[in-house]
């Protein structure tokens, strides 16, 4: 008989099952899925390193800070300090790098991808379907912890490069100036004249003698003259010039100028806050002798410049007071001048180098001005009111300056006319030029006048020169006693420059563009 047969079972989970077959699949299963989960998260974690480093390598935040210490003999000591954004760009300046530090911050960020993710937002979590991966609620999110910034510094050493170093040496060489003096050359010649007879026609201003004045006359007079042999001194010429005062630039003021006795171009020595007005040359046309009115308060003061313009200096040992009209002596060694002070006006000698005190040469209430030296430099002539009416005087200042005592002075003319601005020929002591003013003229008016004096206590015998409409003033001497430049208004209503020859023809004007022209005096 036939066995009876059994139902089928259907296997439940309480069903058991032998030990050994259930630990085999149990063990085989975790195994598997401990695997897969290993290898799906290394996968996921080198994806993210891979995506950090390329997004940080694409798009680094980098800081460079350089730091350059130089020290260098003889150039200035720099420590410059460069700083730049970017995969580090260094300047490479010529010298000692001795430290670099270069940092690198780089973060997690959307990349190329997705630009506008903002550096540091975690990426979205996976989802990882329920159990296949690992145990725990089914649906619930397994999240990714997002990257972090990553932060690289690198310190690099420089060292020196082969760029030579740059050695600066200032050297400051003195400036030196040189002035060279013109070589002078005397050469004494005497000459000896025999007795001659001159017949001058000669215009009587007053008495010839001193005395009562007599009416103005036109007298003949033969008066002999003796020449006595007298040394002369031969210099080596100079450049024919003219030294004046005029407005050169329309400011107001009187400036010192030179130009040729042509007019043809002029140059300024001397240009101040104040009038500078031109008194003398000294003999060997090395300097310039004027004076202006300067300092606080200011007072009128004589200065010395050379004809160059330099080396400007107030001239030394002068008294107190106000100081003008001065002019030099023939050798040069001598500056007479005007002194006025509390209310009395002298004059007075000092030497051109300085050494010693002023020499008074005279000594009057009166007005004394406008002194100037004899060709011999035995005498002065200067103008005066001593006596009332402002005439000429004459003084042998050759005691004084020895050590004498003040004497009183020679009256040359005595007459109604004023006289100013006497000035000796420089090449006879017997003539001399001036400017005078008669009131008992036709047109009275200033004349230019040339004077013959006829010996001791007998006066001159004046000629007008001038003879013009105009105000003719301030004569002065050629060196060579053949002209006379002189000022005047006869052709403008400002005063100009004028010259003639000694007899007082050939008058004419130097044609310049200046205003206001005063005080010529010329040299050769």
């Amino acid at each position: 008989m036939e066995p009876e047969a059994q139902p089928e079972i259907a296997p439940s989970e309480e069903t058991p099952t032998p030990a050994k077959f259930t630990w085999t699949r149990k063990r085989a299963a975790l195994l598997a899925g401990g695997l897969l989960v290993m290898i799906l998260f290394s996968l996921v974690m080198c994806l993210l390193a891979v995506r950090l480093v390329s997004g940080a390598l694409k798009k680094p935040s980098a800081t460079l800070t350089t730091t350059l210490t130089e020290t260098v003999t003889g150039a200035v000591e720099e420590t410059p300090t460069p700083e730049s954004t970017g995969e580090g760009a260094v300047s490479e300046t010529p010298g000692r790098y001795t430290r670099m530090a270069m940092t690198l911050t780089a973060e997690a960020g959307g990349g190329e991808e997705n630009p506008t993710i903002p550096p540091g937002t975690p990426r979205p979590a996976m989802t990882i379907t329920p159990g296949s991966l690992t145990p725990g609620t089914p649906g619930t999110p397994a999240l990714i912890t997002p990257m972090r910034s990553a932060t690289a510094t690198f310190y690099i050493r420089y060292f020196p490069t082969n760029t030579p170093f740059i050695f600066r040496t200032y050297t400051r060489v003195p400036t030196r100036t040189i002035t060279r003096t013109p070589t002078t050359t005397l050469t004494r010649t005497v000459t000896a004249t025999p007795t001659q007879t001159v017949t001058p026609t000669v215009t009587h201003t007053g008495a010839v003698n001193n005395g009562t004045p007599t009416p103005t006359s036109t007298a003949t007079a033969t008066p002999t003259v003796t020449s006595t042999p007298t040394p002369t001194v031969t210099r080596t010429p100079l450049a024919d010039r003219i030294a004046f005062s005029a407005d050169d630039n329309a400011d107001g003021w009187l400036d010192l100028l030179i130009m040729p006795p042509d007019g043809s171009s002029s140059s300024v020595i001397v240009r101040k806050g104040s009038d500078s007005l031109m008194n003398d040359w000294s003999p060997d046309g090395q300097w310039l002798l004027f004076e202006s009115r300067r300092g606080d308060p200011p007072t009128t003061q004589l200065y010395l410049v050379r004809s160059d313009g330099t080396y400007e200096r107030l001239l030394a040992n002068l008294p107190p007071g106000e100081n003008t009209q001065a002019s030099f002596s023939p050798s040069g060694n001598w500056i007479v001048f005007r002194n006025e002070n509390a209310g009395q006006a002298d004059l007075y000698a000092v030497r051109f180098d300085g050494l010693g005190s002023a020499v008074k040469l005279t000594d009057d209430a009166a007005n004394d001005r406008q002194p100037d030296w004899s060709p011999d430099g035995s005498k002065i002539v200067f103008a005066s009111n001593r006596d009332g009416q402002p005439d000429l005087y004459t003084l042998d200042v050759i005691p004084i300056l020895s050590g004498g005592a003040v004497t009183p002075p020679t009256r040359l003319t005595n007459n109604l006319v004023e006289e100013t601005n006497p000035h000796f020929s420089p090449v006879n002591s017997s003539v001399l030029i001036f400017a005078g003013f008669d009131p008992t003229a036709a047109t009275p008016n200033w004349e230019i006048y040339l004077g013959t004096i006829l010996g001791p206590g007998s006066g001159i015998a004046a000629m007008n020169l001038s003879n013009s409409l105009g105000a003719d003033m301030e004569p002065a001497w050629s060196p060579n006693g053949a002209r006379i430049v002189f000022t005047s208004n006869r052709d403008s209503v400002e005063m100009e420059i004028f010259t003639m020859n000694a007899d007082g023809s050939l008058p004419a004007v130097i044609p310049n563009a200046k205003t206001r022209e005063f005080r010529p005096n010329w040299l050769y």
